[in-house]
């Protein structure tokens, strides 16, 4: 019994030696939303496995997407972080079903928890772009206008080189 829980100990500091977690310090710099629940100068944190496979990692790049929907209505995000100057995107919109149903066929949104690929964030990024602005600036009242979100925020590591 000793010896089964020494490996399991064993495999679980072998998997975790190649983790690589960054923790980053950011600040809202800039905020565009419909209705806000941050302030500009309000910190946040944000951890990072870079090696996690739900996010996009470069040498230049920590980025990510999300399909979710809420009460049959769906929403587009990205996020895009720049590791040499630490500014950091956020991109959210409501969008139509129809516009994203080919993502929906394709189990996009179950498979964005298990693995992101680059052709998929620019698909994403153009939906979500595309509708920020088609929501911002419908001739809907307020009110009644689609949800839009755009966060610029500007990130210090925390913890380890980012």
């Amino acid at each position: 019994m000793k010896k089964i829980i020494l490996y399991f100990i064993f495999i679980s500091f072998s998997l975790n030696a190649n983790a690589e977690t960054i923790l980053l310090k950011c600040v809202y710099k800039f905020i565009d939303e419909k209705r806000p629940s941050n302030e500009i100068g309000d910190e946040t944190l944000y951890e990072f496995d870079l090696n996690a496979k739900t996010y996009i990692v470069s040498e230049n790049e920590i980025k990510y997407y999300m399909i979710s929907n809420f009460s049959d209505t769906y929403y587009t995000s990205y996020v895009r972080i720049n590791r040499f100057t630490g500014d950091f995107i956020q991109e959210s919109a409501e969008v139509k079903k129809k516009e994203i149903q080919p993502l929906l066929d394709n189990n996009t949104p179950q498979n964005q928890m298990v693995q992101q690929d680059e052709y998929t964030f620019k698909l994403i990024e153009g939906i979500t772009s595309r509708n920020f602005f088609a929501n911002k600036y419908s001739d809907l009242s307020f009110n009644k206008k689609p949800m839009w979100l755009r966060y610029e925020l500007k990130c210090d590591k925390a913890k380890k080189k980012f």
